[in-house]
């Protein structure tokens, strides 16, 4: 079985992201050992296809795997204000456990979503974004990602995204290509998970 690190866990929703190396593998709490739903706890999992996306099933604690005791109870995200609060807090860098392969790595977050959206693997690059990020578009601001699989769908045909990195994430223009118009969204990475991001309307 495959090893990985579970990169965060939301109790509420139940869903979960497994890392392993550079690959990032969606899973939910169903598929998940109880003792396993730890951001940082060291797992062991199969991979499956669905929809055309991987995603984590059978995710076990690997044997001899201690998870942290700041944590009140299995499941409780690492550093939270409240058992039951999500939120980027709680993915805090001082975990002795969460040496992920995008942490502290804001522009490489950008380029994975980049390669995801590129080759039509939508449902891996939701992932990407924290359940609670900020979406902003023209004058609208929407929370959670319930809406990005049909946003990022309508980028598939992009064959080129220019990347400029900046210091808590990038900004990535790219030509629409049946309108010719030029669009732009700026990306704002915290702790390797996207939290927020403004896209701009084209223009020719």
């Amino acid at each position: 079985m495959p090893e990985g690190v579970v990169k965060w866990f939301d109790p509420k929703t139940g869903d979960a992201m497994i890392a392993r190396g550079a690959k990032l593998y969606p899973s939910t709490a169903a598929d998940m050992e109880r003792h396993a739903r730890v951001p940082g706890a060291r797992v062991h999992f199969d991979i499956v296809r669905e929809d055309g996306a991987e995603r984590a099933v059978n995710v076990v604690l690997r044997e001899g795997t201690r998870v942290s005791p700041r944590q009140g109870r299995f499941g409780d995200q690492a550093g939270a204000h409240h058992p039951d609060e999500k939120g980027h807090v709680a993915l805090t860098r001082h975990h002795p456990q969460q040496s992920f392969a995008l942490e502290d790595r804001p522009v490489e977050v950008v380029r994975t979503w980049i390669r995801l959206v590129t080759s039509g693997d939508v449902p891996t690059a939701v992932h990407l974004y924290h359940p609670a990020v900020l979406i902003h578009r023209g004058d609208r601001t929407e929370e959670g990602r319930r809406n990005l699989a049909d946003i990022l769908s309508d980028l598939r045909h992009v064959r080129r995204f220019d990347v400029h990195p900046e210091v808590d994430g990038a900004t990535v223009t790219w030509d629409d290509p049946t309108s010719g118009a030029r669009s732009r969204s700026r990306f704002r990475v915290e702790h390797g998970l996207i939290v927020e991001q403004w896209f701009d309307e084209g223009r020719r």
